[in-house]
């Protein structure tokens, strides 16, 4: 599965700047779904349901960098996104070592 970022000047025309003749594709698993689109300063994220690294930002140039949640890679479930005040908020589930079940987990950051 893909997902197809496209970008179009204010004519209405591919913007040739972005990826290949204002098209980006990123490839995904077939069991995630992007959950939010948000532009930023940098580029475009697109948020995925769920993943290892669930994050999905699209640069000014059309390359693609991938991200985690939290402070470390690992899988996490029920991935959200919003921006408020120029901050990004994320909300995800994940398995708890400390607790041994799972647990809900909330990030606040500067949008990238």
């Amino acid at each position: 599965m893909r997902v197809v970022l496209l970008r179009y000047r204010a004519d209405g025309r591919p913007d040739p700047a972005f990826g290949r003749h204002g098209r980006r594709v990123a490839t995904i698993s077939r069991s995630v779904q992007p959950t939010a689109i948000v532009p930023t300063r940098s580029g475009t994220l697109v948020v995925l349901s769920r993943g290892p690294r669930p994050l999905l930002l699209f640069r000014q140039d059309g390359g693609v960098k991938r991200g985690w949640v939290g402070k470390r890679p690992r899988l996490v479930t029920d991935v959200r996104a919003t921006v408020s005040g120029g901050r990004l908020f994320l909300s995800w589930n994940a398995f708890s070592p400390a607790n041994r079940r799972d647990a809900s987990y909330l990030s606040r950051q500067p949008l990238p």
